[in-house]
């Protein structure tokens, strides 16, 4: 046998080896799950209407995003350090 036909045999060798172990990794794949199906989204008129409430009328407490008025923030910045002064004791004072 020649040298050049020695390494065709080789060749085609090795690639019939590629082939087969490709073959078998393909074939121990487990097969694909379903997709996962979710219920469809309920129409805007199933849902149950929003609570409508006019803050501006005193019909409870007004929305997060509305600003605080001065005389709010003062009294908001008291309790905080009312509070504060609770929490963050100087050392020493109260422990034993």
């Amino acid at each position: 046998m020649k040298l050049e036909s020695r390494c065709v045999v080789f060749v085609k060798r090795v690639a019939a080896l590629a082939l087969a172990c490709l073959a078998a990794t393909a074939l121990a794949q487990p097969p694909h799950p379903e997709p996962r199906r979710f219920p469809p989204p309920r129409p805007a008129e199933a849902r149950p209407p929003a609570k409508q409430v006019d803050h501006r009328m005193g019909g409870g407490e007004r929305p997060h995003f509305q600003r605080l008025s001065p005389e709010e923030r003062r009294q908001l910045r008291r309790d905080i350090d009312e509070h504060g002064r609770e929490i963050y004791r100087e050392p020493g004072r109260g422990r034993r």
